[in-house]
């Protein structure tokens, strides 16, 4: 979404415009070896059974290139099947 979308849903000013593009960064300590983190956080099998939010929803397919400008997908789905959505980038 670029900022000329995001402001055409809601009325923002020029400074919350700034703050909308800014970086955060996210932080976490796994408590296991690096090898066994390395793993589940790369390989597209073991992603599968951790990307989602809530143990109603579930990862049916993922994909993860690590090459310079590869790109990774996982696709999240209510285990209903009322919604999906893909989650993707490089």
């Amino acid at each position: 979404m670029k900022v000329e979308d995001f402001d055409s849903c809601y009325n923002i000013s020029i400074e919350n415009k700034i703050n909308f593009m800014q970086k955060i960064k996210v932080q976490t300590i796994v408590n296991t070896d690096i090898q066994k983190a390395w793993k589940h956080w790369n390989d597209a099998e073991s992603i599968k059974g951790w990307a989602f939010a809530s143990s109603d929803w579930e990862c049916l397919y993922a994909e993860n290139n690590l090459m310079v400008e590869g790109r990774f997908l996982t696709r999240m789905s209510a285990k209903d099947k009322s919604v999906s959505f893909d989650f993707t980038g490089t």
